[in-house]
C-alpha cells in the first residue's frame, strides 16, 4: 500500500510540472503580453473579426480552469483576445471531469491606410469636329492577369485538430504545406465524399510521420505527378471533410497557393 501510494504522490509531481496545454501558433509571432494583461473572452462567431495567432487546446476539470489556461496562452502568444469552441451543450461544457477543449487566440485586425482618390481635371467635350468617314480600328487593350487571391489570414490547423475536429471543421478553409507521396484508390466509405472527376492524393509531411488524403480535380494529376518525382513541397488551401480509419483527415482541395 504505501508503495502504491508513494508511486501515486510521484506521478501527481511529474504531471503537475507539465502546463496542461498545448498551443500551435497559425499567425505571425508576437511578443508576449504581462502577466496580467487583460484577456477579453469573444463569441466564436465574432472570429473573423480578428487576427488569428495560434490555436490552444487546453486539458482541465472544470470550464473556469480551462479558460484561465487558455488566458495563460494567449499572453505567452502575445494574443488580447480568446474564443472557446463549444460543444453546444452548455451542461456538458461545464461538467466536472477532465475534457480537452480548442481556444482561438486572436488579436486586433491592423488597419490598413487607403489612399486618397485624386482629383482629375474635368475636360470638356467638343462635339465641333467633322465625322471621320474612315472607320477606326479598335485598339487592343492589354488583358491584366488577375492577382492571385490572398491567404495569408487564412489559419493553420495541426494534424491533431484535424483527427479529432474533421467533421466540425467542415466548410473553413485553412492553409496546408505537405508532401505529394502517391495516389490513393478511393475506397468504398468515402465514394460519397468523392464526386466524378476527383481523385484521391495521400500527402505528408517531411518525416512521413503525418498523412492525410486529398481530394482534388482529375484535371491536377500530372501536375502532382511532376511534384511527387521533384520531391517538391505543395502549398494549398482546403476544407476539413472527415476522418478515415481514425488516422487518416480527408481534407478537400480549395487551390494553390503560389
Amino acid at each position: 500500500m504505501k508503495r502504491f501510494l508513494l508511486i501515486f504522490a510521484m506521478t501527481l509531481i511529474f504531471t503537475s510540472c507539465k502546463a496542461p496545454y498545448e498551443l500551435v501558433r497559425t499567425g505571425p509571432a508576437q511578443p508576449p503580453l504581462p502577466k496580467d494583461a487583460e484577456i477579453k473572452v469573444v463569441s466564436w462567431s465574432e472570429i473573423d473579426k480578428y487576427e488569428q495567432i495560434a490555436i490552444v487546446d487546453v486539458g482541465e476539470f472544470t470550464l473556469e480552469k480551462r479558460m484561465k489556461y487558455a488566458m495563460d496562452a494567449a499572453r505567452a502568444a502575445g494574443g488580447e483576445f480568446i474564443a472557446a469552441k463549444l460543444s453546444g451543450d452548455e451542461a456538458k461544457d461545464k461538467r466536472s471531469e477532465y475534457l480537452v477543449q480548442s481556444f482561438v487566440v486572436l488579436k486586433k485586425k491592423a488597419i490598413q491606410e487607403t489612399a486618397a482618390p485624386k482629383e482629375t481635371a474635368i475636360i470638356p467635350k467638343v462635339s465641333e469636329a467633322m465625322p471621320s468617314e474612315e472607320k477606326k480600328i479598335p485598339e487592343e487593350k492589354e488583358e491584366i492577369p488577375a492577382e492571385a487571391p490572398d491567404y495569408s489570414s487564412l489559419p493553420r490547423a495541426s494534424f491533431r485538430m484535424l483527427l479529432k475536429e474533421a467533421p466540425t471543421l467542415k466548410g473553413e478553409k485553412f492553409r496546408g504545406s505537405l508532401y505529394p507521396v502517391k495516389y490513393f484508390k478511393v475506397p468504398l466509405e468515402l465514394k460519397k465524399e468523392t464526386s466524378a472527376g476527383k481523385q484521391l492524393l495521400m500527402l505528408s509531411n517531411q518525416s512521413g510521420s503525418a498523412k492525410v488524403l486529398l481530394i482534388l480535380p482529375r484535371d491536377k494529376y500530372q501536375d502532382m505527378q511532376d511534384m511527387i518525382k521533384a520531391k517538391k513541397r505543395l502549398d494549398f488551401i482546403y476544407t476539413p471533410v472527415t476522418v478515415y480509419r481514425s488516422k487518416y483527415p480527408v481534407l478537400e482541395y480549395v487551390d494553390t497557393i503560389k
